[in-house]
């Protein structure tokens, strides 16, 4: 295995998060939100489900997959909430408050779900 095929998808997932997030920005209410807050909202997000993973695994996979999504879910809005909040801005640079940072990281969690099964179940469906 090379360094290449070990570091590429380390780089890369948190910037197809950001991306991810930014355009979630720009649907919900024009919203604004740099390149820097956005890739820290996704190391932090994706730290927060590499912790909840290994925990999950760490007690034998105890905790039933709905339960672990709502959780990750809820965790994801509140910290949101509490990181976009006061980073991402409407078109008069008013901050969205947690009230819009919650919303904003919800949208990009659905559309990385949504990514993250529909591409899986479309090359099913191309191999099959």
């Amino acid at each position: 295995m090379s360094a290449i095929s070990i570091f590429l998808p380390l780089f890369l997932v948190p910037l197809a998060y950001a991306a991810i997030l930014k355009l979630s920005a720009l649907l919900l209410r024009r919203m604004t939100l740099s390149w820097k807050h956005a890739v820290l909202f996704a190391l932090m997000a994706l730290v927060v489900g590499v912790v909840g993973t290994t925990l999950n695994k760490a007690t034998g996979s105890a905790v039933a997959m709905p339960l672990v999504v709502l959780v990750g879910l809820v965790l994801q809005l509140a910290l949101g909430g509490w990181y976009l909040g006061p980073r991402a801005k409407t078109r008069d640079e008013v901050p969205v408050a947690f009230k819009g940072g919650a919303p904003l990281s919800l949208l990009a969690y659905l559309m990385i779900a949504v990514v993250g099964i529909g591409i899986p179940l479309a090359f099913r469906a191309s191999n099959a």
